[in-house]
Parts: C-alpha cells; structure tokens; sequence
C-alpha cells in the first residue's frame, strides 16, 4: 500500500499546488484498536488535513467515526468493508477501492451464468470481508437460481484447513473461496492435497491469488479461477508504466493489487488538492472537490 502510495508521491516531488505534502506513515497491524489509536494520533497529534488508507474491514470500520467526529477527509485505498459508504456512511468518507459485495455479485453472476454452476460450497473468512464477500455471492447466485448448500467460516488466525476442506460436501459443483493473505496459500495447499482440485472449480476473490503470493502458491494454484479489479497482466498503455515504475523503485518481481489502487489513490487525492488551489484547511471544499474529482485515461 505504502510503496504504490509514495510512488505517485515520488513523481511530482512531493509537490503540488505551490505546497509541499508531508506524508506520516502508521500502521494498524490489522487491529481495529491499533487503527483507532493511530489515526486519533495522526489527527491530534500529527494535525493531517486527509487520512488515506487502512487494510482491514474491522480496523476501518473502528477507525471511521474518529476521522468523522473530527471532521477530517478520510479515503479508504483498501478495506472492502460495504456499510462504510452504505449503511454506516460518513459526511467526511471516500474510497476509491472495491466493497465486499460488489465482487461477490459480480461472482455469483460468473458462477451461474460461464461457469454453469447450481450447488456451491462456500469457505470464509469469518469477519466483515468473508461475509459481505460470500453473502453477496449467495444473494446473486440464489436469485439466478443456484443455491449456496454450505457456508463454512473460519477463524481469520486459522493455521490449519484440513479439517474444513474435509467437511466440503461432495456433491457441490464447485468452491467459493474467501481466505485472504497468508491464509489462503495453506487453504489452496490443503485443497491440492486433498484433490479438490483436480475434481472441481475454485473461485477465490482475487485476494488469494494476489500476484504478491503467487511466488509462493507455485502451481499449486494451477486452475484457480480468481475475482479482483486489478491484476498485473492488465494490458493496457497505462497499467504496463505502471508496472515498470514500481518495479525499478521496489525491485520486486511481484506487485499486488495493494501497490496499483494505492498509486491511483495519491494521483486522485493530489488532482483534489491541484483544483483546490492547496486550500486543504477549508475541509468542506476540499472534501467536496475530492469527492467531485474525475481521473481520466491518458
């Protein structure tokens, strides 16, 4: 997040509008109380005109009425929580990632409409992104006519699957996988090793196939079908520069989807500040701009 953050950042200098932006990095450890004490400490302490960022549906959901009370810009770059601009929205609240639900209804269509699917089993996360990720999979699935016949949840500290995988009903004609991070390398092991793949589909939020894991799943994730907005073999003018920026800058063979959405992020919160003028102090022109503001293809 922060490489593709300050990468932007790196490209214009640290510069725009006649003013020089300050970057405070923090980390949330993906703990909502870790979230809250450092965002507080950005606010109070560090006096920031905008919040970007936050990785974990729960740490965001803790984090946001803090921004909110002090009325201060926060953008979400990441945590897919859906109710952060839904149902628990906030006046001073953007994000300019991906919900939960929206690739889980774009997965339920997939599922029943190319891959033909009318039974699935579904393996979770259990906190906010496996649920609103697999409910909104069953909402589309099950109005199409499929039927979602097993939803297994799965603590987030989870070290070992085979007892999950062994529970998959057998007459499911395929497997939603919602296991993020680390995690998910030792679920789509365990499915190799049991043969689940070799007899049926998985369809896995692009989250478990991140290209940063890739390295480490090998072939082992051969025939795993995944859902993501962004993917490094995008071909386009714009994602191929892209690409060859933060490599050189990284020296990394990997880049995740973390890195592009992050980089994309600056670009459109520096775009707000340029039509403001750097008149970032007036919070509600500034946050009204950011929200109005268009990033075009080039």
């Amino acid at each position: 997040m922060a490489e593709g953050f300050k990468l932007y950042l790196s490209e214009i200098d640290y510069h725009v509008a006649g003013r020089k932006i300050e970057l405070f990095e923090e980390d949330e450890g993906a703990q909502p109380a870790q979230a809250v004490t450092k965002v507080r400490k950005l606010i109070t302490h560090d006096k920031v005109n905008i919040v970007g960022g936050l990785f974990m549906a729960a740490a965001a959901y803790a984090a946001a009425p803090v921004a909110q009370e002090a009325e201060v810009p926060l953008v979400i770059t990441i945590a897919a929580s859906d109710d952060l601009t839904q149902r628990k929205a906030s006046k001073y609240l953007a994000r300019v990632s991906f919900t939960g639900g929206e690739l889980g209804h774009a997965a339920g269509d997939y599922a029943y409409k190319k891959l033909g699917w009318r039974k699935v089993s579904a393996i979770a996360m259990d906190y906010g992104w496996g649920h609103e990720t697999a409910g909104a999979f069953q909402r589309v699935f099950e109005e199409l006519g499929g039927q979602v016949i097993q939803k297994i949840w799965t603590p987030v500290n989870t070290a070992d699957f085979g007892p999950y995988v062994a529970s998959l009903k057998p007459e499911a004609d395929g497997i939603l996988d919602v296991v993020t991070g680390a995690a998910s390398i030792r679920l789509i092991g365990e499915l190799r090793k049991a043969g689940v793949l070799a007899k049926k589909k998985v369809l896995a939020a692009g989250s478990a196939t991140d290209e940063t894991l890739l390295k480490a799943l090998g072939d082992t994730a051969l025939g795993v079908l995944s859902f993501y907005p962004w993917s490094a073999a995008l071909d386009t003018p714009e994602n191929k520069r892209f690409l060859q920026r933060i490599k050189q800058v990284t020296k990394k063979d990997y880049v995740g989807t973390a890195a592009a959405i992050n980089y994309g992020a600056a670009l459109w919160i520096v775009e707000a500040i340029k039509t403001v003028g750097g008149d970032v102090e007036n919070k509600e022109k500034f946050f009204q701009t950011l929200r109005a503001t268009e990033i075009k293809s080039s």
